[in-house]
């Protein structure tokens, strides 16, 4: 039975329509971006700031930054790789947010008659759900928010 899934820690499947060069392209960055993740994602946000695009994390890979004849001919190759990466960014995003808003709520609960104890799972909410809908939005108008409207989507 083959596998389809890539080992390392960003849980990237083989995309199963590659030629033998393609495929080359795809294992060597995988394991590029996977020997060290931590680098990969400061890369990435040194390059791009906040934003979360694949169309953008692709220019991380050397072979599919040569040219425009190599973009249009690894676009395929690379496209699992940085789209894991983009969910590991996703996901880093949302793990730092709930550590914030827990310690936020935390503090509001401290003091029982603060208004905004009362407030503050709704405002959470309220936040979280205006960020999927844009998201959303900007995926229906724009195919670059596609991966971070699929990850919203969760």
């Amino acid at each position: 039975m083959p596998t389809f899934y890539l080992d390392g820690l960003l849980g990237i499947w083989k995309n199963t329509n590659l030629t033998p060069a393609e495929r080359r392209i795809e294992q060597q960055f995988a394991a590029q971006l996977q020997q060290d993740l931590a680098a990969s994602l400061r890369a990435y946000r040194c390059r791009n700031g906040r934003i979360l695009d694949t169309d953008l994390a692709r220019a991380l890979s050397e072979d599919w930054n040569r040219s425009n004849q190599s973009r249009a001919r690894y676009t395929s190759a690379v496209h699992n790789p940085v789209s894991a990466l983009i969910h590991a960014l996703e996901a880093g995003i949302r793990k730092a947010l709930a550590q914030l808003l827990t310690r936020v709520f935390a503090s509001t609960r401290e003091r029982p008659g603060d208004p905004a104890a009362a407030l503050l799972p709704w405002v959470c909410d309220r936040l979280l759900s205006e960020h999927s809908r844009r998201a959303a939005c900007s995926a229906s108008s724009s195919p670059r928010a596609r991966s971070t409207a699929f990850l919203n989507s969760w």
